[in-house]
């Protein structure tokens, strides 16, 4: 009995430090919070620290949701900061999380435009024509496209 009293002591002493460290740490930011910090910088244009604040907070809450316009605004800040490859990545991984009810067409285009600046044409090309067949309705997105695609049919002549 006088074990079990003593084992009883012990944990509770245990339990009352990491209770007491719990309490004296910085409360973890909320996925709301952070998205209103990235929209607010990125509308600043201040996109390193958007970039900071994204990576603080997948490296202290890496299982934590992330919302959708969060990781745009973050693959968008890594495109204007020159960190394409990373970009890349981010923005192709981001396509994958898209539910279908959304509309994708210009995560799609960034992509395939960063592809462009990478000089990966033929995966440009690719996306490029994957949204020319998904955009029929959207006729600002087929422009763009088109002028994209006349761009890099230059380039080939160019080349010849």
């Amino acid at each position: 009995m006088k074990s079990f009293s003593h084992l009883a002591g012990v944990l509770l002493v245990i339990f009352s430090i990491q209770i007491a460290e719990a309490s004296s740490q910085v409360p973890a930011i909320t996925f709301q919070s952070l998205q209103q910090e990235v929209s607010k910088e990125f509308q600043r244009h201040n996109f390193k620290k958007v970039i900071q604040l994204y990576r603080d907070f997948k490296e202290k809450q890496p299982d934590q949701f992330i919302p959708l316009r969060v990781r745009v605004a973050y693959c968008q800040s890594l495109a204007e900061s020159g960190e394409i490859e990373e970009a890349i990545e981010g923005i192709t991984e981001t396509l994958g999380d898209v539910p279908p009810e959304l509309n994708s067409l210009k995560l799609q285009y960034d992509l395939a435009n960063l592809l462009f600046i990478e000089r990966r044409y033929e995966e440009a090309l690719s996306i490029y024509q994957k949204i020319l067949l998904q955009a029929a309705p959207y006729n600002e997105m087929q422009v763009k496209v088109r002028d994209r695609l006349a761009l890099m049919k230059g380039r080939d002549n160019r080349k010849k």
